[in-house]
């Protein structure tokens, strides 16, 4: 009936524009003829009816699992490939970031199904899932796009496991101190237990050396265990730490090691000692830890010639405080510290005396080398500081910031440096400063940039041209990368930066770019194993050569629930559709006989 309304239409005004308006007669009959077969053909591309093919439907499209979870022990990826090139189109899911990845075999580190379903059911075709069902998002996963799936499951055999979920500890540590390592132990499938004390060995190694060796994590679903190993028997340098569990668990042994990354300075980098420790202290050693590379120690004077730690509130000896700000890199002293004579190498002053206390909003100074960190920050809307110092600028110092007490008043300087003698200084007037790192967003991220600039200025570190990299982590599961991102104060015109990476077993070398997006981060996805990253034309320093390594554990080898069932799709499918438009001989059919018609009619002599 679709076809039959549009053509009677067309067929009829042909007939009627020749016989009834133009009364041509028996001669009529040919042109009418060429205008109806014309006007049908164009009625039918208008309204464009669409039709079903028969004998030919869509052909599915195939999500397939390319997790690596889908190669665990007991896992069935050759049948699961295999039924899913017999279904349909294959498409991989699991990573979202990853795209054009190889069905061959799987290599992402996650099980991520939403991105890949929204964008499957675009298309309008049936659609197959073809997985072991343990599934990471299943809770954003819509569930009117999870009815129009036939979902088609590839359990894994059900096998003991345990799994070291994690390790967390400190990747800095000083050489007098110790390292604390929380281990997370999970276990499946133990009933019984797997010893005679439901318990398991653990060890962490490095290299051959045994360094300690524990017994005490329950065999549990979860577990947690402290490891504490001097930092001396580790020695100076950069160490990666093997996390293993001793006893044999089940099939799967790609998830019974981990390893963790630690770098052991003889010397405290930066010696932090506040007298006494308030919010400004405790902020201040915080966002050193966070934005620079070197080891940070902090020390707080609690009463007269009373010193703790303020990492742990160990008590310290006044020599040991003494000792360890003469042999930093860089001292940061806030307050009056009692008997706290010796001066390290840089300084970074925050005196504590005849404070004027009221709003004290801040602005740029003039030309100094925070200036380029401070640029875009629109400082005078940060919270504004609680107090000034009165004190007496130098007149070779720089003046990176000044204040006005309600924005008002003659400016008084607040973070001044110079460099004497070889010896470079910062000094900082103003009280308050924590206050924009607890409120977050800008005036967080300002605080952060003017330390780590502040580090670098006293360290006397050069200017490199391009971006100072920071690695978020030197140690990445298998199927995740390796994450840079460009230090405060950077050049973020400069987008792409070649990077590489050689093994230290064979010396072999990848080559790799950089590339940063708009926030700042670049990734790098590297197959398992140990790596020596350098950038190439930067000078070698902390952030630009190190040492990384990818490891043989995913969280994808420890089984988890699975989180959906073997289904057939509810929405039925029918055959291919096929529009009037999409026929091609149509178009020509109506420039044919429209061609004809005119041909006609100037043969017998009508316009």
């Amino acid at each position: 009936m679709n076809l039959f309304v549009p053509i009677v239409l067309a067929v009829g005004l042909a007939f009627t524009s020749y016989f009834v308006f133009e009364r041509l007669g028996i001669h009529a009959w040919l042109p009418a003829s060429c205008r109806a077969v014309g006007w049908a053909a164009i009625a039918l591309l208008v309204v464009n009816p669409s039709c079903q093919i028969p004998g030919v439907a869509d052909r599915p499209l195939v999500l397939l699992d390319a997790s690596l979870s889908m190669t665990a022990a007991g896992a069935r990826w050759d049948e699961a490939r295999a039924t899913a090139m017999d279904a349909g189109d294959v498409r991989v899911f699991g990573d979202p970031s990853l795209v054009g990845v190889s069905d061959s075999l799987p290599v992402l580190g996650r099980s991520l199904l939403a991105d890949a379903i929204a964008t499957a059911a675009a298309s309008g075709r049936p659609l197959v899932v073809v997985t072991d069902g343990e599934i990471g998002d299943i809770l954003t996963v819509p569930t009117d796009l999870l009815k129009q799936a036939s979902i088609r499951l590839f359990r894994r055999a059900p096998s003991p496991s345990a799994a070291i979920s994690s390790v967390t500890g400190p990747d800095r540590v000083l050489i007098g101190d110790s390292l604390r390592l929380r281990v997370q132990l999970r276990t499946a499938g133990l009933a019984g237990g797997v010893s005679a004390n439901q318990s398991l060995a653990l060890q962490v190694r490095l290299g051959e050396q045994v360094l300690s060796r524990v017994r005490t994590v329950g065999a549990g679903s979860s577990s947690e265990v402290e490891v504490i190993i001097p930092a001396r028997d580790l020695g100076p340098g950069e160490h990666l730490l093997q996390v293993a569990l001793a006893d044999t668990v089940g099939r799967e042994w790609r998830d019974d090691l981990r390893l963790h990354y630690v770098r052991v300075a003889d010397s405290p980098g930066i010696v932090l000692v506040a007298s006494p420790a308030d919010w400004e202290a405790r902020f201040l050693l915080r966002t050193l830890r966070d934005v620079t590379a070197l080891p940070v120690e902090g020390f707080a004077e609690l009463a007269s010639g009373r010193w703790f730690r303020m990492s742990d509130l160990t008590p310290v000896t006044p020599a040991r405080v003494r000792d360890a700000y003469r042999r930093a890199s860089v001292g940061v002293r806030l307050g009056s510290p009692s008997n706290l004579v010796s001066a390290s190498r840089a300084e970074w002053r925050w005196p504590r005396r005849l404070p004027i206390s009221g709003d004290w909003y801040v602005s740029v100074g003039g030309p100094s080398p925070l200036g380029g960190t401070l640029a875009g920050w629109d400082v005078d809307s940060f919270p504004p500081a609680t107090s000034v110092v009165e004190d007496t600028v130098p007149a070779e110092a720089w003046v990176a910031l000044t204040a006005q007490l309600g924005r008002r008043g003659t400016p008084r300087p607040v973070l001044f440096g110079r460099d004497a003698g070889g010896r470079r200084e910062i000094t900082t007037l103003g009280r308050g400063w924590w206050r924009w790192a607890f409120r977050g967003e800008g005036s967080e991220q300002a605080y952060r940039a003017i330390v780590s600039t502040s580090v670098d200025w006293l360290l006397g570190a050069e200017p490199v041209e391009g971006p100072g990299l920071m690695l978020s982590r030197h140690t990445v599961p298998r199927g995740l990368p390796l994450v840079f991102s460009m230090s405060a104060g950077s050049d973020s015109s400069r987008v792409t930066v070649p990077v590489q990476f050689r093994s230290p077993t064979d010396g072999s070398v990848i080559e790799d770019s950089l590339r940063f997006d708009g926030a700042g981060t670049a990734s790098v996805r590297l197959p398992p194993g140990v790596y020596q990253y350098s950038i190439p034309g930067l000078p070698t320093t902390i952030s630009s050569a190190g040492l990384v390594a990818v490891e043989e554990y995913s969280d994808e080898w420890f089984p988890h629930e699975v989180t959906l069932q073997e289904a057939s799709a509810l929405v039925p499918h029918s055959e291919r559709q096929r529009g009037a438009r999409q026929t091609l001989w149509l178009f020509g059919l109506a420039v044919t006989a429209l061609s004809a018609e005119w041909v006609v009619r100037r043969r017998q002599g009508l316009r």
